[in-house]
């Protein structure tokens, strides 16, 4: 069996990693148009004045956005290209509020789950028991129902 030094590993080791690392690149770098598939610059036409201004992380949703495309249903594709093309339009400006209107939402909607769950907490066992109830009819009238989506029946209020 071999023995090696830290000294020795250290001098082997180091230098096999930096150049793997080097080799593979920046995890953040940016992704320039023509490097894109053929069907992601399609779907992307849009945004293609101003992908080299995009940051990596908007391409990266971008790219993933363009993957699900793919893969989506032809209404949701016309959805999606439409969203692409709603998105391109924006400002700098815009695209800033869209985003903290987005994350105020989404900070609301964990308020109100938190809220929900606490007055679920303070009801007693036989409401508890009427609200299970309640949504074990509406996930069978979903069950029955094949034109309704799954869970759709379970979010209706």
């Amino acid at each position: 069996m071999y023995s090696l030094s830290v000294r020795q590993f250290a001098f082997v080791v180091l230098p096999l990693g930096l150049a793997i690392a080097l080799a593979a690149g920046p995890s953040h770098a940016k992704t320039e148009w023509l490097e894109l598939r053929q069907s992601t610059r399609e779907f992307l036409v849009d945004v293609q004045p101003v992908w080299g201004d995009l940051s990596d992380a908007e391409q990266r949703q971008l790219r993933k956005m363009a993957d699900h495309y793919r893969s989506a249903s032809p209404e949701q594709q016309a959805v999606m290209r439409q969203r692409v093309k709603e998105w391109a339009r924006l400002s700098p400006e815009q695209k800033r509020l869209a985003r903290e209107n987005y994350k105020a939402l989404r900070n609301k909607e964990t308020e109100h789950k938190t809220s929900a769950w606490s007055d679920y907490q303070t009801l007693d066992d036989e409401e508890r028991k009427r609200l299970t109830d309640e949504q074990k009819v509406k996930r069978k009238q979903t069950q029955t129902n094949p034109a309704l989506p799954p869970g759709a029946a379970a979010y209706t209020r």
